[in-house]
């Protein structure tokens, strides 16, 4: 798959997928056989996706692929710029470690901006394009859909100060990000289920960042009372949607990526290349519940969540490793 892509925004996103190498008139001779003049190479158009079964359920893998990178991206990016971890060594711009140093040209072709740019395009394609047209379209397609761009959104409202949301548009600020985030998880609280927990968890996030404590308290809660247990993780393969973070820290030969001594004790988080990122969890809800009780005086409600959150922790699956860094910690 082959896409158009202005880093500007997300509005020229176009998928120009190459379905299959058609040829036609094959003659007895091999001269005939390599004559390229008897080739056809169709190119996929947004008509012929609009036209395909079922389009929206087709593009949904696409969607969560788009995901996994932008957000395998964010988690090793942003470890190395909060100083979590340090890079020497590992082939990363050394500006990551500084981020007041950080530019557009330091961020060109690196880091999240540009996959998370991706998401928010191929997203704008599916909802804009491709479901209004889809008479196939399951409610809790539509609702993954709008769940993804507001992830997008969402992710670029944490990391950048401003940015556009579409060709050539207006950079807008954090909070409007923020703000188009809510909308969308809003929208994809509609789909019930996983996607609803998913989407209500996203809110309380999005909430907190704006500083609306009602709301984030009531989105959180929602998530608590449909399943005391949520957790949701991106899973990876070992070849073509890689998790980088897993790379450094284990795969490598010097395991470049170390972190400072207070994290020591929770690292590795990932353990092989397949290894998921959890980007969802019931400890986090509690979390913000306990900020928003700690923060008006409801100390003891407060700690109360907090204990939650570490015994939900205590109680996740848990891998035994020997860690074989060869610079001794």
């Amino acid at each position: 798959m082959r896409t158009e892509y202005d880093q500007r925004g997300p509005g020229v996103w176009r998928v120009l997928a190459l379905l299959a190498v058609l040829a036609t008139g094959f003659a007895s001779t091999a001269c005939d056989f390599l004559d390229p003049t008897e080739v056809e190479n169709p190119r996929t158009t947004d008509e012929d996706l609009a036209q395909a079964e079922e389009p929206t359920a087709a593009l949904l893998p696409g969607l969560e692929t788009e995901f996994a990178t932008a957000l395998e991206n964010i988690v090793y990016i942003t470890e190395c710029v909060s100083d979590n971890y340090a890079i020497h060594g590992t082939g990363l711009d050394a500006d990551w470690d500084f981020p007041n140093d950080i530019t557009p040209t330091v961020m060109d072709g690196e880091g999240p901006y540009y996959a998370i740019q991706q998401l928010a395009g191929l997203a704008n394609f599916v909802i804009d394009d491709i479901i209004p047209g889809d008479a196939t379209a399951e409610p809790e397609d539509v609702a993954w859909a709008y769940y993804y761009r507001g992830m997008a959104r969402l992710f670029m409202g944490e990391n950048y100060t401003y940015a556009p949301v579409e060709e050539s548009g207006t950079m807008i600020p954090a909070d409007q990000l923020l703000d188009l985030a809510i909308t969308d998880f809003t929208q994809a609280t509609s789909g019930g289920g996983t996607v609803a927990l998913a989407a209500n968890a996203a809110l309380a996030r999005a909430y907190r960042w704006l500083g609306n404590e009602t709301s984030a308290a009531s989105a959180a809660n929602q998530v608590l009372n449909g399943d005391p247990e949520f957790y949701l993780g991106q899973a990876y393969d070992a070849n073509s949607n890689v998790n980088t973070a897993a790379s450094f820290l284990v795969f490598r030969a010097l395991q470049e990526m170390q972190p400072l001594p207070r994290l020591d004790f929770l690292d590795p988080k990932y353990l092989t290349r397949e290894a998921e990122i959890p980007y969802a969890k019931a400890e986090e809800m509690h979390l913000i519940l306990a900020e928003i009780d700690l923060a008006n005086g409801s100390y003891d409600n407060g700690k109360a969540h907090l204990g939650d959150a570490l015994r939900l922790a205590q109680s996740r699956p848990t891998t035994s490793w020997v860690d074989e860094d060869p610079r001794n910690n």
